[in-house]
């Protein structure tokens, strides 16, 4: 976008961005985190997130597009027959779906590498998503997910698939650091995170997943373009 004038900028006429998920949890363009700590629940909990929103149903009580929306899942960490026999359970093996759902396996992809985002875009390129999904953030990182230096690289990265994928949201799994015995609960909200200082900042939209007993408990911690509290 070229740099406008005041009068010129509030006369300008464009589409306001599609909801992905409503109440401004996530809009078409921008990019949502999902932490927590090992084994919280995430992947599985994103999954059926990814499923939801191609089936055009809504998650977690919030409305997606009903239509559907185009989703293509990246995960790193479960080998293909595994993850295969967890998307069967979760699905009944019933695979229809009103948008396509993309699953694509890689266990060594590094995305903040040249060679890592050329591969994947070459695939969005492809299939042309409206959703991106990257499970999870620390295995495409080439270097150190804890240091700022080796972090804003990817970070460029993601904001180049955005712009270069106009309308395409982003949403990442991520780890949260490890806290110390005598820390308060909640002492740090979203800079819990792994590398927190730039994805604190960067993300519209984040959500920590905690595990309590058999249950799973959602913590909204930033939502920029919440509609409400």
């Amino acid at each position: 976008m070229e740099p406008q004038e005041l009068r010129e900028f509030l006369q300008w006429k464009h589409d306001f961005p599609d909801a992905v998920l409503d109440k401004g949890l996530l809009y078409a363009g921008t990019k949502a985190i999902i932490y927590g700590q090992y084994k919280a629940g995430k992947s599985p909990l994103v999954q059926r997130l990814a499923l939801h929103l191609s089936r055009g149903q809504s998650w977690l009580g919030f409305k997606v597009p009903p239509e559907g929306v185009s989703v293509f899942y990246l995960q790193l960490e479960i080998p293909a027959p595994l993850f295969q026999m967890r998307m069967k359970s979760m699905t009944n093996d019933r695979w229809m779906t009103k948008r396509p759902l993309t699953l694509w396996t890689e266990h060594y992809l590094k995305l903040d590498l040249d060679e890592g985002y050329n591969r994947l875009s070459g695939y969005l390129e492809k299939w042309h998503p409206q959703v991106l999904i990257v499970d999870p953030i620390y295995k495409v990182l080439h270097g150190d997910v804890a240091k700022p230096n080796a972090v804003m690289p990817f970070l460029d990265n993601m904001d180049k698939l955005l712009s270069k994928f106009q309308g395409m949201s982003l949403i990442l799994t991520h780890h949260g650091r490890k806290p110390a015995l005598d820390e308060k609960e909640d002492k740090w909200g979203s800079d819990d995170m792994l590398g927190a200082g730039l994805f604190s900042a960067w993300a519209d939209s984040i959500i920590k997943v905690e595990r309590r007993d058999r249950q799973l408990k959602l913590r909204f911690e930033v939502i920029r373009h919440a509609e409400e509290d």
